[in-house]
């Protein structure tokens, strides 16, 4: 469902939809929110699961996603003024309105090719460069599966960043950005439980240790989610140098760690941040009072803050519980529910 902002501009704020209808908001100049909510529906809001799930957002305030029918494909590309409309491929969209899901990518004019040997699609910059990941065995349980980092381009094709580009254990591509600093992580035994944040740059061979940078030669897990164009990176790791420590940070060559605060009435190793957008604003969720997810919003000057407090129209008994990504419009997608 989406959420504006309501401050003269109309800045829009893209929540995906849970289970029932959820209204569009009215504009609230008079009052002190920041944002209003609005609603992408489902496809059929007669289905008794009906969902919809914003997965891609990009600067021309474009979101791809899914939306579930009774039958058929759920894929959308919705837009305020359109609304959704059908296509047959949902996933991250670039500025050119490019969108890369699953292991096919979908070009402005409508055609489609697959991506070879993709599993998972992560992540696509203006270049239509491509990351992700694919999976090469899996046996059951988290211990036992292999992946490999991915990516595509139009000249290459597909390369594994294990395999062809050098980078040892490359375990999933998360983000690329316009520079082609790839994001992700590394997994040396082939667990969940062993993540190791890395940069990787694809035209000069650059690569960066992230998780050595803040763990050193102690023990810990570390992980990145996304970067923006000015080489700004946002994830989680130990703060201390116990491995129960966790918390959200940021990133950069230049300016090393920075460690983001817990949201409000929460606590810093239950605060995830997902996303970022070129003017350092964050979104993610965390968990408030011991309870509950919440959305939240990031940025230096206003610091963390919760987005259930800056948002008009929200239903009554519904809660934001996801922020997953943010653009330069300071539009957001994430997600919500209703109930307790």
């Amino acid at each position: 469902m989406p959420v504006s902002r309501t401050t003269r501009s109309l800045d829009q704020f893209l929540w995906s939809l849970l289970a029932a209808p959820l209204l569009f908001a009215a504009p609230a100049a008079a009052q002190n929110f920041e944002y209003d909510l609005v609603t992408i529906e489902p496809w059929n809001l007669g289905y008794q699961l009906a969902t919809s799930h914003a997965s891609g957002l990009n600067n021309l305030n474009q979101v791809s996603g899914c939306a579930s029918p009774i039958t058929g494909n759920c894929s959308f590309l919705w837009t305020l003024e359109t609304g959704k409309t059908p296509i047959d491929v949902a996933g991250v969209i670039n500025d050119v309105g490019t969108i890369a899901g699953g292991i096919a990518l979908r070009y402005p004019d409508g055609r489609v090719i697959l991506l070879d040997e993709f599993s998972s699609v992560y992540g696509i910059n203006e270049g239509n460069v491509v990351v992700g990941d694919v999976n090469g065995r899996y046996l059951g349980g988290c211990s036992y599966r292999t992946r490999s980092a991915t990516v595509w381009d139009p000249v290459h094709g597909t390369r594994l960043l294990d395999r062809d580009l050098g980078i040892l254990d490359a375990d999933q591509a998360r983000a690329i950005n316009e520079f082609n600093d790839i994001i992700g992580v590394r997994s040396h035994t082939n667990s969940c439980g062993d993540w190791e944040a890395f940069l990787y740059n694809l035209d000069t061979g650059e690569f960066i240790d992230i998780h050595r940078e803040i763990v050193g030669g102690n023990s810990g897990l570390t992980e990145v989610f996304d970067i923006n164009d000015l080489g700004v990176a946002v994830g989680e790791g130990p703060y201390g140098r116990n491995i129960g420590e966790v918390g959200p940070f940021l990133w950069s060559r230049a300016g090393g760690v920075q460690w983001l605060p817990a949201i409000p009435n929460g606590i810093t190793m239950r605060t995830h941040a997902y996303g970022l957008n070129n003017l350092g604003q964050v979104v993610g969720a965390g968990i408030v009072d011991g309870q509950e997810w919440h959305g939240f919003v990031w940025d230096e000057v206003n610091g963390i803050r919760d987005l259930n407090d800056l948002t008009a129209g929200i239903p009554d008994n519904f809660k934001i519980d996801r922020a997953k990504m943010i653009n330069d419009n300071d539009w957001i997608i994430g997600s919500g529910h209703a109930g307790t």
